[in-house]
């Protein structure tokens, strides 16, 4: 159990063997369990008319990267020093902690500069709707 065949144990080794050729053998019992969904071979599927119907719904993702795009710019459109950009990022964007944050700031310095960020893109936004 514990000799080394490589980087794994012989007994890795074998359940990892035995789990890749039950998953791609054709004659694994596994293939046999789980057949393949039957065909009728007499339908000639391209004469099939299947319509293709559009998807009117809202593409939620392209929504959100959008308005994020959208504070991008008006971050950099403000001005702001690159201190006061990371700390922005590094809450707003990234969702981390400032707890966490690397540098030598204060938490107060880092809330305080955080939140004249978001303040002034929220003045900036001039009555467009970002959320």
């Amino acid at each position: 159990m514990e000799k080394k065949s490589g980087a794994y144990t012989e007994l890795d080794w074998y359940i990892m063997r035995s789990i890749r050729l039950n998953a791609t053998s054709d004659t694994a019992p596994y293939r046999h369990k789980y057949k393949p969904i039957p065909v009728d071979e007499n339908i000639d599927w391209r004469r099939l008319n299947i319509i293709d119907e559009p998807d009117d719904t809202i593409d939620r993702t392209e929504y959100i990267r959008e308005r994020m795009q959208d504070i991008r710019d008006m971050v950099d459109l403000l001005g702001l020093s690159e201190k006061a950009k990371r700390i922005f990022a590094w809450k707003f964007f990234a969702g981390e902690s400032f707890a966490d944050w690397p540098g030598p700031e204060s938490r107060k310095e880092l809330y305080e500069t955080y939140k004249s960020v978001f303040n002034a893109v929220m003045d900036k936004k001039d009555g467009r709707l970002l959320f």
